[in-house]
């Protein structure tokens, strides 16, 4: 049967409709598409300027991520105070030693600065009371033997604890007298024939001067020891040494404090 004019609008108009949408449609679906791809691009790295941003980003993130590295052990030995006299030259300052009578930097400046090595007892003794002294806490811990009950591994540890506990500063350093300098061989009894060589005693003493503080005579208190301001006090200690024989370097290993001062019993001086 033909078909009736009315079927035959009815088909040209829904012809006409579908072909209307199909040009509408392709531009929106393009966007998509477009919008689609541009997602994928940046998911997948694409574009360049994305996968720098996530590459520098990374990088970034990884250096936050790295701490400053420790001080080392000169850098923290540069931190600390000491009590080296204000723009004086060392040529023209008296040792604190006072063993020879010359200056600083004929005695014990050039161990200070490890220009020269202790190669005698008495050179350990007498840089190591100018380094308390002028509070160089290096030469200390480069003087102490490994067998010296204060001795630690960790270097800096044991330069922070010196810095805070152990260079005296509650003192001015008067004076240094040798009593009396000892070596093991050079006891010639038959009873002492045994002894070694490369040890070495030296008996001495300290005076001490309680520092000055705001009010005159005023006692404080340091590491349990009542300290006077401008009383003076003598410690007296026997000290070992002891000699590295393949270097010829002598270095402090230990002390007994023969002193019985109130408050400074067991104070030693070479710790």
């Amino acid at each position: 049967m033909a078909p009736t004019n009315h079927s035959v609008n009815f088909m040209l108009l829904l012809v006409v409709l579908l072909t209307t949408a199909s040009l509408l449609l392709p531009p929106t679906q393009g966007f998509a598409a477009a919008a689609r791809k541009k997602k994928n691009n940046n998911k997948n790295g694409g574009g360049g300027g994305s996968k720098n941003n996530k590459k520098a980003s990374s990088t970034a993130s990884t250096t936050r991520g790295f701490a400053a590295p420790p001080p080392t052990l000169d850098q923290t030995l540069a931190s600390f105070r000491t009590r080296l006299p204000d723009n004086d030259d060392p040529a023209t300052v008296p040792c604190p030693c006072g063993i020879y009578g010359t200056s600083y930097a004929e005695c014990c400046q050039p161990y200070h600065l490890g220009e020269l090595q202790c190669t005698t007892p008495l050179s350990v003794l007498q840089t190591r009371y100018s380094a308390f002294t002028y509070r160089l806490i290096g030469h200390i811990i480069a003087t102490t033997h490994p067998n010296c009950r204060e001795y630690m591994d960790d270097k800096i540890a044991w330069a922070n604890s010196l810095n805070k506990n152990g260079m005296f500063d509650s003192f001015d350093f008067v004076g240094l007298q040798v009593l009396k300098e000892e070596q093991e061989h050079q006891q010639k009894d038959e009873e002492h024939s045994g002894l070694d060589p490369n040890v070495a005693y030296i008996d001495f003493q300290v005076t001490l001067r309680g520092r000055s503080s705001t009010t005159a005579n005023t006692a404080t208190i340091t590491n349990d020891a009542v300290v006077v301001a401008g009383k003076e006090t003598v410690v007296q200690e026997r000290s070992q040494f002891l000699k590295d024989t393949a270097t010829g370097v002598w270095t402090y290993s230990g002390g007994d404090v023969r002193s019985q001062v109130q408050g400074l019993e067991d104070t030693q001086l070479n710790t």
